[in-house]
Protein backbone atom coordinates (compact mmCIF):
# COMPACT_ATOMS: atom_id res chain seq x y z
CA UNK A 1 0.00 0.00 0.00
CA UNK A 2 2.90 2.36 0.68
CA UNK A 3 4.21 1.74 -2.82
CA UNK A 4 0.80 2.76 -4.18
CA UNK A 5 0.97 6.00 -2.20
CA UNK A 6 4.47 6.83 -3.47
CA UNK A 7 3.44 5.95 -7.05
CA UNK A 8 0.46 8.33 -6.82
CA UNK A 9 2.76 11.12 -5.64
CA UNK A 10 5.31 10.34 -8.35
CA UNK A 11 2.60 10.49 -11.01
CA UNK A 12 1.70 14.06 -10.07
CA UNK A 13 5.10 15.61 -9.37
CA UNK A 14 5.40 16.87 -12.95
CA UNK A 15 2.00 18.57 -12.74
CA UNK A 16 2.98 20.30 -9.50
CA UNK A 17 6.55 21.37 -10.32
CA UNK A 18 7.15 20.84 -14.04
CA UNK A 19 8.68 18.08 -16.16
CA UNK A 20 12.15 18.43 -14.68
CA UNK A 21 11.03 17.65 -11.11
CA UNK A 22 12.50 14.51 -9.55
CA UNK A 23 11.05 12.68 -6.54
CA UNK A 24 13.70 11.23 -4.25
CA UNK A 25 13.14 7.52 -3.60
CA UNK A 26 11.76 5.93 -0.43
CA UNK A 27 10.14 8.89 1.34
CA UNK A 28 9.56 8.18 5.05
CA UNK A 29 6.09 7.51 6.47
CA UNK A 30 5.22 8.89 9.92
CA UNK A 31 2.29 7.76 12.08
CA UNK A 32 0.75 10.79 13.74
CA UNK A 33 -2.34 11.34 15.88
CA UNK A 34 -5.26 11.09 13.45
CA UNK A 35 -3.14 11.12 10.30
CA UNK A 36 -0.25 9.52 8.45
CA UNK A 37 2.41 11.83 7.02
CA UNK A 38 4.53 10.98 4.01
CA UNK A 39 7.62 13.22 3.76
CA UNK A 40 8.82 13.30 0.12
CA UNK A 41 11.54 15.60 -1.18
CA UNK A 42 11.39 16.93 -4.74
CA UNK A 43 14.56 18.03 -6.51
CA UNK A 44 14.17 20.89 -9.01
CA UNK A 45 16.76 22.53 -11.23
CA UNK A 46 17.48 25.31 -8.71
CA UNK A 47 16.28 24.01 -5.37
CA UNK A 48 14.77 21.15 -3.39
CA UNK A 49 11.27 21.19 -1.95
CA UNK A 50 10.25 19.20 1.15
CA UNK A 51 6.60 18.16 1.16
CA UNK A 52 4.11 16.77 3.64
CA UNK A 53 1.48 14.41 2.24
CA UNK A 54 -1.12 14.18 5.01
CA UNK A 55 -3.54 11.24 4.87
CA UNK A 56 -6.15 11.57 7.65
CA UNK A 57 -7.17 8.62 9.81
CA UNK A 58 -10.18 8.38 12.12
CA UNK A 59 -11.93 5.96 14.46
CA UNK A 60 -13.50 3.94 11.65
CA UNK A 61 -10.32 4.02 9.54
CA UNK A 62 -7.34 4.00 11.91
CA UNK A 63 -4.77 2.51 9.50
CA UNK A 64 -3.36 3.58 6.16
CA UNK A 65 -5.04 0.65 4.41
CA UNK A 66 -8.46 1.47 5.88
CA UNK A 67 -8.11 5.20 5.23
CA UNK A 68 -7.23 4.52 1.58
CA UNK A 69 -10.13 2.09 1.19
CA UNK A 70 -12.58 4.70 2.53
CA UNK A 71 -11.90 6.94 -0.49
CA UNK A 72 -12.15 10.73 -0.76
CA UNK A 73 -13.58 12.53 2.26
CA UNK A 74 -15.33 15.93 2.03
CA UNK A 75 -13.68 17.10 5.27
CA UNK A 76 -10.22 16.57 3.80
CA UNK A 77 -11.07 18.52 0.67
CA UNK A 78 -12.42 21.33 2.85
CA UNK A 79 -9.16 21.34 4.80
CA UNK A 80 -7.23 21.88 1.57
CA UNK A 81 -9.62 24.64 0.47
CA UNK A 82 -9.13 26.35 3.85
CA UNK A 83 -5.37 26.25 3.36
CA UNK A 84 -5.82 27.92 -0.03
CA UNK A 85 -7.92 30.65 1.58
CA UNK A 86 -5.34 31.21 4.32
CA UNK A 87 -2.51 31.44 1.78
CA UNK A 88 -4.48 34.01 -0.23
CA UNK A 89 -5.32 35.90 2.96
CA UNK A 90 -1.69 36.19 4.06
CA UNK A 91 -0.51 37.12 0.56
CA UNK A 92 -3.11 39.90 0.30
CA UNK A 93 -2.20 41.24 3.75
CA UNK A 94 1.34 42.00 2.51
CA UNK A 95 2.65 41.74 6.07
CA UNK A 96 6.32 40.68 6.09
CA UNK A 97 5.88 39.27 9.58
CA UNK A 98 3.26 36.71 8.52
CA UNK A 99 3.62 33.49 6.57
CA UNK A 100 1.30 30.67 5.59
CA UNK A 101 1.71 27.05 4.64
CA UNK A 102 1.96 26.62 0.84
CA UNK A 103 -0.80 24.23 -0.29
CA UNK A 104 0.15 22.10 -3.30
CA UNK A 105 -2.76 19.77 -4.05
CA UNK A 106 -5.60 17.63 -2.83
CA UNK A 107 -5.18 14.05 -4.11
CA UNK A 108 -8.56 12.27 -4.13
CA UNK A 109 -7.07 8.83 -4.74
CA UNK A 110 -5.16 9.12 -1.47
CA UNK A 111 -7.60 11.45 0.30
CA UNK A 112 -4.46 13.45 1.00
CA UNK A 113 -3.58 17.11 1.49
CA UNK A 114 -0.18 17.99 0.06
CA UNK A 115 1.69 21.04 1.37
CA UNK A 116 5.22 22.35 1.33
CA UNK A 117 7.06 22.20 4.64
CA UNK A 118 7.07 25.59 6.37
CA UNK A 119 10.31 26.44 8.11
CA UNK A 120 9.23 27.53 11.58
CA UNK A 121 9.85 26.95 15.28
CA UNK A 122 7.30 26.40 18.08
CA UNK A 123 6.41 29.58 19.94
CA UNK A 124 7.30 27.85 23.22
CA UNK A 125 10.91 27.48 22.05
CA UNK A 126 11.31 31.28 22.23
CA UNK A 127 10.40 31.37 25.92
CA UNK A 128 13.91 31.32 27.31
CA UNK A 129 16.25 33.84 28.98
CA UNK A 130 17.16 36.64 26.61
CA UNK A 131 14.32 35.83 24.22
CA UNK A 132 11.82 38.42 25.47
CA UNK A 133 12.02 40.78 22.42
CA UNK A 134 11.49 37.83 20.06
CA UNK A 135 8.56 36.64 22.20
CA UNK A 136 6.86 40.04 21.92
CA UNK A 137 7.40 40.14 18.14
CA UNK A 138 6.11 36.58 17.73
CA UNK A 139 3.03 37.18 19.88
CA UNK A 140 2.27 40.32 17.87
CA UNK A 141 2.45 38.24 14.70
CA UNK A 142 0.16 35.61 16.20
CA UNK A 143 -2.37 38.29 17.06
CA UNK A 144 -2.29 39.80 13.57
CA UNK A 145 -2.60 36.36 11.96
CA UNK A 146 -5.59 35.39 14.12
CA UNK A 147 -7.31 38.72 13.50
CA UNK A 148 -6.92 38.22 9.75
CA UNK A 149 -8.15 34.64 9.94
CA UNK A 150 -11.30 35.42 11.90
CA UNK A 151 -12.08 38.43 9.72
CA UNK A 152 -11.38 36.95 6.29
CA UNK A 153 -11.72 33.16 6.58
CA UNK A 154 -13.42 32.14 9.78
CA UNK A 155 -16.13 34.78 9.90
CA UNK A 156 -17.28 36.44 13.13
CA UNK A 157 -19.47 34.81 15.74
CA UNK A 158 -19.86 35.43 19.46
CA UNK A 159 -19.51 33.07 22.37
CA UNK A 160 -18.78 33.33 26.10
CA UNK A 161 -15.16 34.25 26.73
CA UNK A 162 -13.27 31.16 28.07
CA UNK A 163 -11.77 33.07 30.98
CA UNK A 164 -11.09 30.15 33.33
CA UNK A 165 -9.55 27.98 30.61
CA UNK A 166 -7.30 30.79 29.41
CA UNK A 167 -6.19 31.62 32.96
CA UNK A 168 -5.26 27.97 33.54
CA UNK A 169 -3.27 27.94 30.29
CA UNK A 170 -1.39 31.08 31.37
CA UNK A 171 -0.68 29.52 34.79
CA UNK A 172 0.75 26.42 33.13
CA UNK A 173 2.86 28.52 30.78
CA UNK A 174 4.21 30.68 33.62
CA UNK A 175 5.18 27.57 35.59
CA UNK A 176 7.00 26.12 32.60
CA UNK A 177 9.24 29.01 31.63
CA UNK A 178 12.35 30.57 33.10
CA UNK A 179 11.94 34.07 31.74
CA UNK A 180 12.77 37.51 33.10
CA UNK A 181 10.62 39.03 35.82
CA UNK A 182 8.93 41.39 33.35
CA UNK A 183 7.75 38.39 31.33
CA UNK A 184 6.17 36.77 34.36
CA UNK A 185 4.63 40.11 35.35
CA UNK A 186 3.21 40.45 31.85
CA UNK A 187 1.70 36.98 32.05
CA UNK A 188 0.10 37.83 35.39
CA UNK A 189 -1.45 40.99 33.90
CA UNK A 190 -2.74 38.89 31.01
CA UNK A 191 -4.21 36.38 33.48
CA UNK A 192 -6.02 39.11 35.44
CA UNK A 193 -7.34 40.59 32.22
CA UNK A 194 -8.66 37.22 31.10
CA UNK A 195 -10.48 36.65 34.38
CA UNK A 196 -11.94 40.15 34.10
CA UNK A 197 -13.69 39.11 30.89
CA UNK A 198 -15.45 36.14 32.51
CA UNK A 199 -19.08 35.87 31.40
CA UNK A 200 -18.79 38.36 28.55
CA UNK A 201 -19.75 37.58 24.98
CA UNK A 202 -16.75 38.02 22.71
CA UNK A 203 -16.27 37.92 18.95
CA UNK A 204 -14.35 34.90 17.69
Amino acid sequence: IRQMVVAAIQERIGDWYGPGAHLRPDPPFQDRSWSIHVRPVVDLADRSVALIVKIPTWDEAPTLEEAMAAGPQPATRREFESLLQIREMVTAADDPGLRAVEPVAYVPELNAVVTEVLGAVPLRSLLRPGGWPRVLAALGGVGRWLKLYHTVVGGRTTEPFPARSLAETIDALAADIAGPSELKAGLERLRRGALGLAGRETAV
